[in-house]
């Protein structure tokens, strides 16, 4: 199922007549314009696999996020929306921002399945035997690896990954 993310052709009014939002829980409910078959009141589309709610509306898909702020800033959003306490099933307005896809990214919270560690910025020395097991903290900042010292564990490596993430991704927002 495709969800639209640039062509909207509802506008932010029409959604408005569609459905009601709870500016503090996120929450969309169909309006008693939205007839066809659905019941007023009732919660509007259904939360994914990917944890994003999706709603129909016409003939296309929309997320809920870009719903909620159509319906609150009266626009489609230009960029992307990133849920700043990284729950993708909390819309609440206070939870989005609007980002470039470079800031939606350093606001992620877990590491590429990848990863011989599971922490991010933990990165295995290649080569280093067991007895001298080596860990690398290393962090990307436009787009350059930066060198952040060598460790004896993961966790020592990750530590200082995730002090150096808070000064170079001020779009980080988790612990």
């Amino acid at each position: 199922m495709s969800v639209t993310n640039c062509v909207n052709p509802l506008s932010p009014e029409q959604v408005r007549n569609l459905l009601d939002l709870n500016v503090e829980t996120g929450e969309l409910r169909w309006t008693a314009a939205a007839s066809q078959g659905r019941i007023a009141n009732r919660v509007a589309g259904s939360f994914h696999g990917n944890g994003y709610q999706q709603i129909k509306m016409g003939k296309r898909n929309y997320l809920g996020h870009r719903v909620v702020w159509a319906i609150v800033y009266g626009e489609w959003p230009s960029k992307n929306i990133d849920h700043i306490d990284g729950n993708r099933a909390n819309n609440s307005v206070s939870n989005l921002r609007l980002v470039t896809k470079r800031q939606n990214m350093q606001n992620l919270a877990v590491t590429g399945t990848k990863s011989a560690s599971g922490l991010m910025g933990a990165v295995h020395v290649p080569g280093s035997s067991r007895r001298r097991e080596r860990w690398e903290a290393r962090i990307r900042v436009n787009g350059v690896h930066k060198h952040l010292g060598l460790f004896k564990t993961p966790e020592e490596a990750h530590t200082v990954y995730m002090r150096a993430k808070a000064n170079f991704h001020p779009y980080f927002s988790r612990a």
